[in-house]
């Protein structure tokens, strides 16, 4: 599995690292609790998930585009960087 990381500050506010990676069955229960926060149900197919200083901010479908995300933090530059990572990958 490989792992994008990026340092910096962004609109998203001030972090050590954003962590993209593909989700596994590990991170179920953590994409529920995601998507009760967001009041959406996970999105279907293989996804990409957006780790915040190892907080799990959101989750975008390879299948679809669906995104769902924290609503309690501004998310704006960590689901661009999922959108830039899929495009990446469906290229």
């Amino acid at each position: 599995m490989r792992r994008l990381r990026v340092r910096g500050r962004g609109a998203s506010g001030d972090y050590d690292a954003i962590t993209v990676r593909h989700a596994s069955k590990a991170d179920a229960d953590a994409l529920a609790d995601l998507a009760e926060l967001d009041s959406v149900r996970v999105p279907t197919g293989p996804l990409l998930l957006a780790e915040v200083d190892d907080e799990l901010r959101a989750a975008l479908s390879l299948t679809n585009g669906t995104v769902i995300s924290d609503p309690f933090h501004l998310n704006a530059d960590v689901v661009a960087l999922l959108r830039d990572r899929a495009g990446e990958l469906a290229s």
